[in-house]
Order: C-alpha cells, then sequence, then structure tokens
C-alpha cells in the first residue's frame, strides 16, 4: 500500500470529514466539495511559509510551547498529540511527548507489516504536529475557521430544529494538509491514528485494509 499516493491524502480527509454524521445526509458532488477546498485552503497557507522553520514561526509569533508526557485524558481510545489553547492573550501548544512516541511506535511497526518505505523520527513528528497546530493558530488570527469560511449546512438542534452550521472536521482537514505540506511529510497525517489503533489492537490490519478500499471507490467516484 503506498500511502504517499495523493489519493491517499482525500481519502484520509474522507475518513475525517466522516466523523461528522451530518456527511451522511451530504450529496457525493459536495462530499468532494468540502474535501477538495479544505484540502487547497491549507496547502495554500502552507506554500506562504516556504523553507521556514517551525520553530522560527513559533518564536515570531510569540507562541509558547510547553511539553507533557499525556493528555490528563489519555487512554487507549483517546491520543491527543498537541493542541493550541489562549491563556489571556498568549497562544500555548502543548506537545504530549509521550503520545507522539507512542505514533513513532506504531508506524515503527506499520512500515514492516505494510511493507511502506517511510520512517519517521520523533522529531519529524513533532515537527509535524507542531505545524497542525500553528495552522489552527492561523484559523485564528488571520484566516478565520476553515469551516466557516466554506458552505454551511443543515443541522437539527437537540429541539428539532434546524440551523446552518459548518462542518467542523474541515478545519482539520485544512490543518493536516497544510502540516503536510509544510513538513513535506510523505503520507496525510490522519493516517498515522489508525496505526495507533492497530498497534493497539483496536483495529486489524485487514479492517483498515477494507476501511481504505471502502472509501477509495468514494473518492473515484465523482
Amino acid at each position: 500500500m503506498n500511502l504517499s499516493n495523493e489519493i491517499y491524502d482525500e481519502i484520509g480527509a474522507l475518513l475525517e470529514l466522516e466523523t461528522d454524521t451530518a456527511v451522511q445526509q451530504l450529496s457525493r458532488d459536495k462530499v468532494h466539495y468540502y474535501l477538495d477546498r479544505s484540502l487547497e485552503i491549507g496547502r495554500l497557507a502552507a506554500k506562504n511559509y516556504e523553507s521556514k522553520s517551525i520553530y522560527d514561526l513559533y518564536q515570531k509569533n510569540n507562541i509558547l510551547v510547553e511539553e507533557l508526557l499525556y493528555d490528563s485524558k489519555f487512554t487507549k481510545m483517546y491520543r491527543k498529540r498537541a493542541e493550541i489553547k489562549k491563556r489571556n492573550k498568549e497562544y500555548i501548544v502543548t506537545l504530549y511527548t509521550k503520545t507522539i512516541e507512542i505514533t513513532r511506535q506504531s508506524s515503527d511497526f506499520m512500515r514492516e507489516r505494510l511493507q511502506m518505505k517511510m520512517f519517521f523520527s520523533n522529531e519529524q513528528l513533532k515537527q509535524l504536529y507542531l505545524a497542525h497546530e500553528f495552522y489552527h493558530y492561523l484559523e485564528f488570527t488571520q484566516l478565520g475557521f476553515t469551516y466557516e469560511n466554506l458552505e454551511k449546512i443543515k443541522k437539527k438542534t437537540f429541539f428539532g430544529k434546524s440551523i446552518l452550521k459548518g462542518l467542523v472536521p474541515t478545519s482539520e482537514i485544512a490543518a493536516h494538509a497544510f502540516a503536510q505540506t509544510f513538513c513535506k511529510f510523505p503520507m496525510y497525517p490522519s493516517l498515522l491514528e489508525y496505526f495507533d489503533l492497530i498497534f493497539f489492537k483496536e483495529m486489524t490490519e485487514l479492517q483498515f485494509v477494507e476501511l481504505i478500499n471502502n472509501s477509495k471507490k468514494i473518492i473515484i467516484d465523482r
């Protein structure tokens, strides 16, 4: 499985988009609209920072970085690698170093299983997640939230009323695309999360392959 092929970027983005159940009501054309635009927005934003160091960008924008072993909510089913928060007037990105190390281990494990040629160090993954959170910083300060800049869809409230809301996963799709482009990362970053699931035996390799193949059919059917 050549996960560096661009079609797997779209597959990873589709799996992210489908975390919002409202996607089920969308036509195939609309699904592709959200995928294409989100990926494009993230990639184009990254082009503005070509040849830049992520550490220099953090320093220039006065973004603080703190490192903790785990997020306080860490479980095998919930593994946050990084997050950005605003405290008073400062933006702080927290890196969860043990979780990142687990992702490195799972990628090593899957490299052998899927016969992949790519290898990721802790430092590469650390910079990848810093870049991901930098995109969210840009959303906060310059770009606006990706999901607010794309077409909104009707969603039902708890009271049964319909309101227009953005698809929040599009922000994650754009952030992954930004990080992948900025870091020249050889695969769509969210797929690493499935490596963790397989590593922890929460998903089998066969289930992963089936998930990828089913998503591929949607991507190809334009």
